[in-house]
């Protein structure tokens, strides 16, 4: 091994050829393969994100918020990265817990939450349709590839893009 990173969920290993290596979960494999960025961006204040696509949203939001340019939902006043964990209470097995990735807040008082999702996989839907399904007065809107293709333009506006 070339070196290893500490991750909350364990360790990510770079071999010699600088591949990322992950034996222990196959969602952290997945991330390794894609070359996902994991950890703090400089340009946000040092915040720490899980994935490129989640620092590049937190650049869109404070772009939205700096020029406050008015979405469908109304104008963003700020945001929180992870601030809030919803617990499944009736669920004895499985995933219990539930972490969106941004809380948006908006000038109305209102806010929602927004999920960056690079892919589906099988945990990810559950836990979705568990928080649809406890929390429906909640509004969760979901960031996805197609998000990212239809705003891929941004790179091109937004400092320091990945």
């Amino acid at each position: 091994k070339a070196f290893q990173i500490y991750l909350e969920t364990g360790i990510l290993n770079v071999n010699r050829k600088g591949k990322l290596v992950y034996n222990d979960n196959k969602d952290m494999q997945k991330i390794a393969d894609k070359k996902i960025t994991i950890g703090k961006r400089a340009d946000l204040n040092n915040q720490f994100f899980r994935s490129s696509w989640e620092a590049n949203y937190a650049r869109y939001l404070n772009y939205m918020i700096k020029h406050q340019i008015p979405t469908k939902d109304g104008i963003i006043i700020r945001w929180e990265y992870e601030p809030d964990e919803f617990e499944f209470v009736k669920i004895k097995r499985g995933n219990r817990y539930y972490k969106p990735d941004f809380k948006v807040f908006y000038s109305d008082g209102s806010y929602e939450y927004h999920e960056v999702k690079g892919y589906y996989d099988k945990t990810s839907l559950t836990k979705l349709k568990r928080f649809r399904k406890y929390f429906p007065h909640l509004s969760l809107i979901m960031i996805d590839s197609e998000w990212f293709k239809a705003n891929k333009h941004l790179k091109n506006i937004i400092k320091h893009w990945e």
